[in-house]
């Protein structure tokens, strides 16, 4: 019995790893990937994958193994989109960037929305859209901006 719970473990361990490394192949290769996606059943000997591979397969962190690939993270998504696999996001970095460029901005942003008005001001007209407008209200980092 632990013989066998021993050959499922490492199958297990190889389809894990097998299905860690489609994502960064797709970013190299879509077709050899959607292969290995599809060949993970029959996929047999982690030493059939070569070394660097390896290592890029067990870094948990995308932003490395991307880097390493020298694949941008839109180029990814890209790859990882066209074989069915959900992209990769760090959305709650992306919002910390887009609130400091926003902290560095606000100054220049508001003065633009205050040139904007300066006409209304002279000719007595209501303001409310200024008041509004100076608080930056529908400014914020866009979904679509994730994969840059």
């Amino acid at each position: 019995m632990g013989k066998l719970e021993a050959v499922l473990s490492d199958r297990s361990s190889v389809r894990s790893g097998s299905a860690r490394l489609v994502p960064l192949l797709a970013c190299v290769d879509a077709a050899h990937a959607e292969e290995l996606q599809h060949r993970q059943e029959t996929f047999h000997d982690r030493a059939q994958l070569t070394r660097p591979l390896m290592r890029l397969m067990d870094d948990d962190g995308w932003q490395r193994r991307l880097t390493t690939l020298g694949v941008e993270l839109a180029e990814a998504n890209r790859a990882w989109r066209s074989i069915g696999l959900a992209p990769v996001h760090n959305g709650a970095a992306h919002a910390r960037q887009f609130a400091h460029w926003l902290q560095l901005n606000r100054a220049r942003l508001v003065d633009h929305v205050r040139d904007a008005f300066i006409s209304a001001y002279r000719a007595g007209s209501v303001l409310e859209a200024y008041v509004r407008l100076r608080e930056l209200p529908e400014l914020e980092n866009a979904p679509e901006w994730l994969d840059i």
